[in-house]
């Protein structure tokens, strides 16, 4: 689980090779400009 501002996001997978995020519903979405996703990403060693 990710909060921004204190806010808790919903859950969310984070596929960081193919720079998208799928929502708890199936929906894949592209990381935007600052999202967490980006962020958590940042952390791990590209390959």
């Amino acid at each position: 689980m990710v909060s921004v501002d204190g806010v808790k996001r919903p859950m969310e997978v984070y596929n960081c090779r193919a720079g998208v995020k799928v929502q708890r519903d199936g929906t894949v979405l592209a990381f935007k400009h600052n999202d967490p996703g980006e962020l958590i990403c940042s952390f791990f060693q590209k390959s």
